[in-house]
């Protein structure tokens, strides 16, 4: 018999298996308040800023490595980026957000556009057929000045000029230059899109009446920007006796600036604003409105009214809107000059001063000008000089001229050179018929402003 097999025995190993199991991270400590810092109550529009938010966990510890994101209440005031950067894009409050896990903060902000003395800008625009060009740009509040061709219009936009709150007001100034075919109205202003920049339309007329490119000189300031007494008004009913809303006037006495309808197409400002003994005024006035009917200056009592009158091509009188700046001075610590053609009929080539009731410069010196001859013009043409003024000919300048006592007369003056060795500075003004364009002698006002 065969012997039984003994099998080995079954060695089983046991292994241990251990009651704790592997830990998973803890969950990360929630956010329970966020702070944010960097923003200040106020900035001027271009600043930037870069936030902050700091976070912090219920028991006030600060937590990091956590994501923020960020917003902004009004991004035509205040636009913030993903990384917490606020550029001040225009005038005007907004509210700054930053969340996290859900918890936010809030911080308020405020544009501001421009002080009051910066609310001053100027060119010279050159509307062509296909676009428009500046040159002699100045903007005080840093931004640019330019043109573009609209419809039978330029349309010059100034950069943070735009009227922000009902303490801003501004108004316009437009002189055709160059060439004596044309003559310029305003269409009228206002913001643009962007809340921040000042629109304004421009266009200019033939003599028979067609719109065509022209070159014009414009100047926009606003309240409290020149030194001394100034104001301004824009009309804006030109069939009836009225004082324009308050956004449309501003004086430096704090009295309104109402217009009285005489006649149809006769007006007297209420200028409110007496002159004291010593000191000297100027008169402008530019029309808004269709080629028809252009407003001219009619006279003035110092500091007290002054007379407009609008008249059409036939010389008939006609209703129309305009308008009119009194100013005594220009922007602190610049150039500036104003006078008054008293003589338009003086004797060819015979310089005199303008009268000192009526001129005035900011060096002290007298205002000169001469009735001249272009070629075989001898009417309508004048060279202004300026003594000690002479550096603005290669310095940005505007130069605003209105016709005064002229029925349709319109004068525009070109481009400045100098006199007596470059000390001075000479402009050549050249008053014209607007709807005939043959030259014309008349009375006139000029500015010259840096």
């Amino acid at each position: 018999m065969r012997p039984a097999r003994v099998l080995p025995a079954l060695l089983v190993t046991f292994v241990a298996c251990s009651s704790e199991k592997s830990s998973a991270p803890p969950p990360p400590t929630p956010v329970a308040t966020v702070t944010l810092t960097g923003l200040p109550d106020s900035a001027n529009v271009g600043e930037t800023f870069t936030l902050g938010a700091t976070l912090r966990d219920a028991s006030g510890n600060t937590l990091t490595g956590r994501t923020v994101s960020w917003s902004s209440s009004d991004t035509l005031s205040g636009a913030v980026s993903t990384s917490g950067v606020l550029t001040v894009t225009g005038h005007g409050a907004f509210t700054v957000t930053a969340t996290s896990e859900g918890k936010s903060a809030t911080a308020n902000g405020r544009g501001i556009l421009t002080r009051a003395a910066n609310r001053f800008a100027y060119a010279v625009v050159t509307g062509g057929t296909t676009s428009a060009t500046t040159t002699q740009v100045a903007n005080a509040t840093g931004g640019t000045v330019r043109a573009a061709l609209g419809s039978n219009a330029v349309i010059v936009t100034l950069e943070r000029l735009a009227r922000v709150d009902t303490s801003w007001r501004e108004t316009v100034m437009v002189t055709r230059t160059g060439s004596l075919a044309t003559h310029c109205h305003l269409n009228g202003w206002g913001p643009a899109a962007n809340r921040r920049d000042l629109e304004v339309s421009v266009s200019c007329f033939a003599t028979d009446g067609t719109w065509m490119p022209g070159v014009f000189s414009i100047l926009v300031f606003g309240n409290g920007t020149l030194e001394g007494r100034h104001g301004f008004v824009e009309s804006t009913d030109a069939t009836a006796t009225h004082t324009p809303a308050a956004a449309k006037w501003f004086n430096t006495s704090g009295q309104a600036m109402s217009v009285t309808r005489l006649a149809a197409g006769s007006y007297r400002v209420a200028v409110n604003n007496a002159r004291p003994t010593g000191k000297v005024e100027n008169y402008f006035v530019t029309t808004i409105g269709a080629y028809g009917t252009s407003c001219i200056l009619n006279g003035w009592s110092f500091g007290n009214t002054s007379d407009i009158v609008c008249n059409r091509a036939d010389l008939t009188q006609g209703d129309a809107r305009f308008t009119k700046q009194l100013i005594e001075g220009g922007r602190a610590g610049r150039r500036w000059a104003l006078g008054w053609n008293d003589t338009p009929t003086r004797v060819l080539d015979s310089e005199g001063s303008m009268s000192s009731n009526y001129a005035m410069s900011s060096n002290g010196q007298p205002v000169h000008v001469v009735r001249t001859t272009s070629g075989t013009v001898s009417s309508g043409i004048y060279d202004v000089r300026f003594p000690g003024m002479g550096a603005l000919a290669a310095l940005p300048h505007n130069i605003q001229v209105s016709p005064y006592l002229s029925g349709r007369a319109n004068c525009s003056p070109s481009t400045a050179g100098t006199a007596n060795g470059g000390a001075d500075l000479q402009v050549r003004v050249s008053c014209f018929d607007r709807y005939s364009g043959a030259p014309t002698n008349t009375y006139f006002t000029i500015l010259l402003i840096e």
